[in-house]
């Protein structure tokens, strides 16, 4: 009889140190990259062209400005700290409409869908929204692992986010192409250049559209 509690106190004892060992290794499993990964990043632009390839099924939105404040095409994206790969993309671009109306975003969802074509399933769940009185907003989710995104931010950033790697790619060793330096603005948390004129902002705090 005590041969038989001994073996279950045992078999027990095995059990929740296993348990506790997959735990431990869950909680503290790292990234295999060398860098910190954001869990989430901010990119907007001038036009949404200058962020999808395809941005005519849109009819290319670009910036408006109400006020004092201007709404750009945004890309919200969401990462995998493990593997650095881009998890969830939802795109964003804002329209001037006037209080009682919602003439230019609906002509921008109906191009949509009218264009759409091969590419729908890169595409899902198109919602319209107001921003304000005066500013209007579609926004979509994008197949993370499209091939359709810009490529400087599909292959340094979406594939495996390395902001220094996109950097260098997108600007710094393009220079040599330049007789002047073009325009570039950089600190802690963003980077924005004039090439592509796009400006991407990064955190583990999550970024609003507008």
């Amino acid at each position: 009889m005590k041969k038989i509690v001994l073996l279950i106190i045992c078999l027990l004892c095995l059990t929740g140190c296993g348990n506790k060992t997959n735990g431990e290794v869950q909680a503290n499993k790292q990234s295999n990259l060398d860098h910190k990964v954001y869990k989430y990043m901010k990119i907007t632009t001038h036009n949404t062209s200058n962020l999808i390839n395809n941005g005519y099924i849109f009819d290319d939105p670009s910036y408006v400005g109400h006020g004092d404040k201007n709404y750009y095409p945004t890309l919200l994206v969401e990462f995998d700290t493990i593997t650095g790969k881009a998890s969830k993309v939802t795109l964003y671009a804002f329209f001037l409409d006037n209080p009682d109306s919602t003439e230019w975003v609906d002509k921008a969802v109906d191009s949509f869908n009218e264009k759409v074509g091969s590419y729908r399933n890169d595409f899902s769940s198109v919602h319209k929204g107001r921003v304000n009185d005066f500013v209007t907003y579609f926004d979509v989710d994008i197949n993370a692992e499209s091939h359709i995104y810009n490529q400087y931010l599909q292959t340094y950033l979406f594939y495996e986010q390395d902001i220094e790697k996109y950097k260098d790619a997108i600007y710094y060793s393009r220079l040599y192409n330049y007789s002047s330096t073009p325009e570039v603005k950089t600190g802690e948390n963003y980077f924005e250049e004039s090439l592509e004129g796009i400006r991407i902002e990064w955190s583990d705090n999550a970024f609003s559209a507008y």
